[in-house]
């Protein structure tokens, strides 16, 4: 992927097949929208990680009484998961676009559509 930078705000970007991308920052009002949003509180991670520590308890009893057995093994899977669930909600969660498409975001959408297509004519032009 090879990019330009057109201003601080927005970024063009080529792939290795000639597709065209662009990259638009956040500002810093949806930025904090957005953490406000998806962000995971403390209660959330402390139950998650009480849940992880009964299901590790719960394998290791598991693997002390049968051995290694399926349900052992899942057991520990689980708690793999569940700890690895616990480190992502710890760091704020996943962050992920707006889904509510509101108008500040079609106009951007626009813009940028706008911003493609020049730079897809000056590139043609040369």
């Amino acid at each position: 992927l090879s990019t330009t930078s057109l201003d601080e705000r927005v970024r063009l970007g080529r792939g290795s097949r000639g597709s065209l991308f662009v990259f638009t920052r956040k500002s810093e009002e949806q930025a904090a929208r957005d953490r406000r949003r998806w962000s995971v509180g403390g209660l959330g991670v402390t139950m998650m990680l009480a849940c992880t520590a009964a299901l590790f308890v719960f394998a290791v009893r598991r693997f002390r009484s049968g051995g290694v057995t399926e349900l052992s093994v899942a057991t520990a899977v689980a708690v793999v998961v569940s700890f690895a669930m616990a480190l992502v909600m710890r760091q704020g969660g996943i962050i992920a676009e707006d889904a509510d498409y509101d108008e500040a975001y079609e106009k951007t959408v626009e813009a940028n559509k706008a911003v493609a297509k020049a730079a897809q004519e000056t590139k043609e032009n040369k």
